[in-house]
């Protein structure tokens, strides 16, 4: 039976944004394995995401630090376990996965012909981002992409800058990973979040959903909105982090505890979809971001950084802020607080834009690839004329 191996850093990221792709190999009839540091505390380890599909798993106690003694343990274990299972396809992510994967995998693709794809879930090098990420990750990814078979980019920018200046046989670019647009339909809420937080159906709420850490840059709506003094408009925030205790002060010194709310990690997501008025995004970077992704499909206007992958999934210029001047942000807010008719357009338009994420559209797009990977002594290039369409922001010479 032919094998595949699936790669990340921690294990809920494999239960997140690889599922779909592991069901596509288990019905071409691979023996899927899959490799991530499983016991990590809290929220990324194995908590039995995946045991509905029968996969075999092996523990790799990578760590999120590049400079961490745990990583090169990581590339001793995983390449011992590659060379003994001799897999036909090896699908890593993130960058501590990506880059351990791929060095562990050398010699596997030379003696037993292992095909290495590296999915690039946004680049932490790109246009704006600090010279200490340049010179970090960039050095790395180009090594790494004389061992990679196929590179995977989920953006537009990345496309292009891979293409231009790394060297892996094949890159592609696929539109993450979709959106199960048939399955939101069907979802069922849970409770009613205004009941829950006491929010009459006059007050406007924003939202935004993500870890609260310093690249999602929360602090940024809890300042505009602090400018504003608006008493009809509260702000919730989905999602937990290390910054949790440093926003709570800085709520409690703008004495807006009435105005926002940290709603931590929530597994009822899409309750908090369903009752607010308007999606903030405020992120530093980004690869093409899910939660993007989900409040567009729920109708929702949706304001966001001018930023690689936000500007992939929405074209209108009047939703776009600077992501480091909460200024630009009260600029583009104002009007949609003011008008419900323009934030119920914006929402319709979302809904419309999104349809060409949907994930039956990458699913077609990750069969082929896959497909491509089992053709001997063809080619990797890939051709994709339904997503090519989709690459509409190529990189400016640097």
């Amino acid at each position: 039976m032919k094998k595949a191996l699936f790669v990340a850093n921690v294990f809920n990221f494999i239960h997140q944004f690889e599922r779909d792709d592991i069901k596509i190999l288990i019905k071409k009839g691979y023996e899927i394995h899959v490799a991530s540091n499983m016991t990590i505390p809290g929220y990324w380890g194995d908590h039995g995401q995946l045991d509905d599909l029968p996969i075999i798993k092996h523990n790799i106690p990578f760590h999120r630090s590049p400079f961490s003694i745990d990583n090169i343990k990581a590339y001793t274990i995983l390449k011992k376990h590659i060379d003994e299972n001799q897999y036909s396809i090896i699908h890593c992510h993130t960058p501590i996965g990506g880059f351990v994967t791929r060095l562990a995998a050398r010699k596997s693709r030379i003696l037993y012909g292992s095909k290495v794809i590296y999915t690039a879930h946004g680049f932490h090098f790109f246009q704006g981002a600090s010279i200490k990420n340049w010179i970090r990750c960039f050095p790395a990814e180009w090594l790494c992409s004389f061992f990679t078979d196929i590179l995977i980019c989920i953006n537009t920018e990345d496309y292009s800058f891979a293409k231009e200046h790394l060297h892996p046989q094949s890159v592609q670019y696929i539109p993450g990973v979709g959106i199960h647009l048939e399955a939101l339909k069907k979802k069922q809420l849970q409770e009613n979040i205004r009941e829950k937080y006491h929010i009459d159906e006059d007050t406007i709420v924003l939202l935004s959903v993500g870890e609260l850490i310093p690249r999602k840059n929360h602090l940024l709506v809890i300042d505009a909105l602090q400018k504003l003094g608006r008493k009809d408009v509260k702000y919730i925030i989905c999602g937990d982090g290390v910054l949790r205790d440093h926003i709570e002060k800085r709520i409690a010194q703008q004495e807006m505890q009435g105005e926002i709310l940290l709603a931590g990690f929530c597994n009822n997501v899409f309750d908090y979809y369903s009752i607010a008025d308007i999606f903030v995004f405020p992120s530093l970077q980004e690869g093409l971001p899910v939660a993007l992704m989900e409040a567009m499909a729920c109708h929702l206007p949706c304001l966001v950084s001018h930023i690689r992958g936000n500007t992939d999934l929405l074209s209108q210029k009047e939703v776009f802020f600077s992501p480091k001047k909460d200024a630009s942000l009260i600029q583009v807010l104002k009007p949609l607080l003011a008008n419900k008719e323009l934030r119920v357009m914006l929402g319709n338009t979302n809904s419309e834009l999104i349809k060409k994420f949907d994930s039956q559209i990458v699913k077609r797009g990750m069969r082929a690839i896959y497909a491509k990977t089992e053709q001997k002594g063809s080619p990797l290039s890939v051709k994709l004329p339904q997503l090519d369409r989709n690459v509409r922001h190529p990189l400016p010479s640097r």
